[in-house]
């Protein structure tokens, strides 16, 4: 479809976050939920599959996904693959110890190094975890519950906030209330904003006071037989790069289905890039980003905290800007797919750009980039950010574009389709 002055658009991927949190809801629930979505990635068929494994029918089709939902009464005895995600790896033990049961969840070798601190607050409210690791490196998690009565939760989040989230959507398995109360650096993540308004927008009681979140099931008479349906925004975390992309190259490109009045934090980084000249025009198909009048951006002085999956896209920004750059309040992301803080310093290392690191701060000096190969680390996000970069900067090549399936199954093709 053309749109008046635009050069080009983009077709995103539905929004990660969001269905990671909307099928296990939907699947909490009685009666049919029909889940209005674009493409998927490799995270969310990691969910749909564990689903499908408890029993739960999930019918995929053109646009959407219907959702059978059997009230938590899950299947055991079978073995959950979460592959790599870590939506599915966190949020998934918390619903099954509060359905109760007994399963098998299966790490791969990758996601088995990433923090899972959270299982022991499980164990200390009586679900017994025991685990054992292949030769192949996966870890598998042996899981029996016979249900979650704990009234309260204090979490960690220092190092992540999705078991915070994992245990909020648990607690819509059972009518008794129950208090989850984040703490942490992360104890106000836009990502618990985020499940706190998907758990009212399903019907689930959730009322928030002082930081902590109080919630419980409320069982509807009209769920079944009926079917509802949900609309799941494209993903901002993916737009963001074409956002990047847009500054480094001059260009108008329409994000396709993402809204300004998203709930996904990542939006805060666009937000930093209108701030460096960056026109947003919402559009009836999506979000412009028109970047053909920036001349020059100055370097970011943000902070980070909720939308850190843009710390790489900034880092891919910042050896073009006229200042230097000051990325704040990410310590957290040294515990993702990989330790990303170290991923930005040694690859721009390598392209002859000043970088430090301090006090959970990355401080990054514009310089003219040499060619290098871009160490991904098998991370999704590293290969995405550093991907557009390699637009401006002749030399650059990524060691494993394969990996972007975890979130962007066409990445590349949307980014070659920008010329």
């Amino acid at each position: 479809m053309a749109h008046e002055n635009s050069d080009l658009e983009v077709h995103l991927p539905a929004s990660k976050s969001i269905l990671s949190r909307a099928l296990p809801l939907a699947a909490l629930k009685t009666g049919t939920t029909k889940l209005i979505c674009g493409a998927l990635c490799e995270d969310v068929r990691a969910m749909i599959g564990c689903l499908r494994a408890l029993g739960v029918q999930i019918d995929e089709e053109q646009g959407f996904l219907r959702v059978h939902g059997n009230g938590g009464k899950f299947r055991g005895q079978t073995i959950l693959d979460v592959k790599n995600s870590g939506t599915a790896a966190r949020f998934l033990p918390p619903i099954l110890a509060f359905c109760g049961g007994d399963y098998v969840i299966r790490l791969s070798p990758q996601m088995a190094k990433r923090p899972m601190d959270g299982l022991i607050l499980l164990q200390d409210a009586g679900a017994v975890i025991g685990s054992m690791r292949d030769a192949r490196g996966n870890v598998y998690l042996h899981l029996i519950s016979d249900g979650i009565l704990n009234s309260e939760f204090t979490v960690d989040t220092e190092k992540s906030s999705q078991f915070a989230s994992g245990l909020m959507l648990a607690a819509c398995a059972r009518e008794i209330p129950c208090k989850i109360v984040p703490n942490g650096p992360l104890k106000d993540s836009s990502y618990l904003s985020m499940t706190a308004q998907l758990l009212r927008e399903f019907g689930f009681s959730c009322e928030q006071k002082d930081g902590a979140f109080e919630i419980k099931n409320i069982p509807s008479r009209s769920e079944n037989g009926t079917e509802r349906e949900y609309f799941v925004e494209s993903d901002v975390s993916a737009a963001c790069y074409f956002a990047a992309l847009s500054m480094l190259l001059r260009k108008k490109i329409v994000l396709l289905g993402v809204k300004s009045d998203t709930k996904q934090g990542d939006f805060a980084f666009l937000k930093m890039l209108s701030a460096r000249g960056l026109l947003l025009e919402e559009t009836k198909d999506g979000l412009a980003v028109d970047a053909r009048a920036v001349t020059s951006f100055e370097g970011f002085d943000d902070d980070f905290k909720d939308c850190s999956d843009q710390v790489l896209t900034a880092a891919a920004l910042a050896p073009f800007a006229s200042s230097p750059s000051l990325i704040k309040n990410i310590s957290h992301i040294r515990y993702q797919e990989c330790d990303r803080v170290q991923a930005v310093i040694e690859n721009l290392t390598k392209m002859g750009v000043p970088v430090k690191y301090e006090a959970g701060n990355l401080e990054i000096t514009p310089a003219p980039i040499h060619p290098c190969t871009v160490q991904t680390f098998g991370d999704h996000r590293v290969a995405m950010a550093f991907s557009v970069l390699a637009r401006r900067a002749a030399g650059v090549e990524i060691d494993d574009r394969a990996c972007v399936i975890k979130t962007f199954e066409r990445f590349f093709e949307e980014l070659d389709s920008i010329k």
